[in-house]
């Protein structure tokens, strides 16, 4: 029975202490600079459309940690890039982003989810958390035989530890409100961003991409129906001008 309550003991110690080292921590959203295109170096136009549009990726940790804190996305190499788009017809207008992915040497990467980010980017996150859980299990467990005995059955607490819905924690939140999904509505005058999600392989590094394009494929539904793609080169951490970043901080402040 002392060997019991000893190593119950040690396994609530060994949970507080997970705890201690992070595993939670407060988020706190930033917003998002809406930059007009025709500021962008890679500011274009929609083919056929009044729609301009550009494409800012986030290749360097600090640029995305500053947005999206310490969160796993750069862990995980979840690359994000922001759009911002802008109209110039009188008439409002409707567009979706029927899809998009980025081309690295030839090899096509599909834009993700919010939902999906925020799973790779958690399990980054979150180091210890699998191991916390089973620490959590077994404290139960034991909980149980030193209290009650081996004969009766006690129903398993949720695990604080355990994976949360993208739509019940504030980064997935983010992640998903951000996000370029569903219709977006263009009026004279204003600027749409939002960000797209893309999984590239662990073995990738961000900072140094060589022949990488981004391709969005845009339904305009209205005021005249159709169907146009842009394709965007994607240039290595190092070649980002203090032009392309002016706007960006720019932005930022002013949505403060």
């Amino acid at each position: 029975m002392r060997r019991c309550r000893r190593a119950l003991a040690a396994v609530l110690a060994g949970t507080l202490l997970l705890d201690a080292c992070g595993v939670t921590e407060t988020y706190t959203p930033q917003p998002i600079a809406m930059v007009p295109p025709g500021n962008v170096p890679n500011g274009t136009a929609v083919p056929g459309t009044a729609i301009e549009v550009a494409a800012y990726v986030f290749n360097n940790p600090d640029a995305l940690h500053g947005v999206f804190g310490h969160n796993g996305l750069w862990r995980k190499h979840v690359l994000v890039v922001r759009l911002d788009l802008q109209s110039s017809d009188k008439v409002a207008t409707d567009v979706l982003i029927d899809s998009a992915f980025i081309s690295v040497d030839g090899v096509q990467y599909r834009a993700i989810s919010a939902g999906e980010a925020y799973d790779i980017a958690w399990q980054a996150h979150q180091p210890y958390a699998a191991i916390a859980a089973t620490f959590v299990g077994i404290g139960e467990l034991l909980f149980t035989i030193v209290t009650l005995g081996l004969g009766d059955i006690v129903y398993a607490l949720p695990s604080p530890f355990a994976q949360p819905k993208p739509g019940d924690d504030a980064f997935g939140r983010d992640l998903i409100n951000q996000g370029l999904q569903g219709n977006i509505n263009l009026v004279l005058g204003s600027v749409r961003s939002g960000y797209l999600y893309f999984a590239l392989p662990q073995t990738m590094d961000f900072t140094k991409l060589k022949n990488a394009t981004l391709v969005v494929h845009f339904l305009e539904k209205t005021p005249t129906p159709m169907a146009q793609s842009v394709t965007f080169t994607l240039p290595p951490a190092g070649q980002v001008s203090a032009r392309q970043i002016r706007p960006i901080l720019y932005g930022l402040l002013g949505a403060i």
